[in-house]
């Protein structure tokens, strides 16, 4: 029964993990990061660790990789929206 438990986990880990790619994606493409909520993204990023420790704790390899492949991906989508933030200037 713990094989079904730890195959479920990295199902779901699979499917949380790289959703944040089509994000990089698009960051990497449009070179603009209008939209992009960095404190939203640095939530994520907190809880993944957290979850990582858990998952360490616990020794459960779904949440130690797929964990840190969510902590690099929202590193860099944060890197990347300050990178490509657009300041306007207004003149009058």
């Amino acid at each position: 029964m713990m094989i079904y438990v730890e195959i479920l986990g990295c199902f779901a880990g699979v499917l949380t993990s790289f959703a944040y790619f089509p994000q990089i994606y698009k960051l990497c493409k449009t070179k603009q990061s209008n939209g992009i909520s960095i404190p939203a993204y640095a939530c994520s990023l907190i809880g993944c660790a957290l979850w990582l420790a858990y998952g360490i704790i616990n020794q459960s390899i779904a949440l130690i990789i797929f964990n840190i492949i969510t902590i690099l991906t929202s590193v860099v989508i944060i890197f990347l929206s300050k990178k490509y933030v657009r300041h306007h200037i207004i003149i009058e």
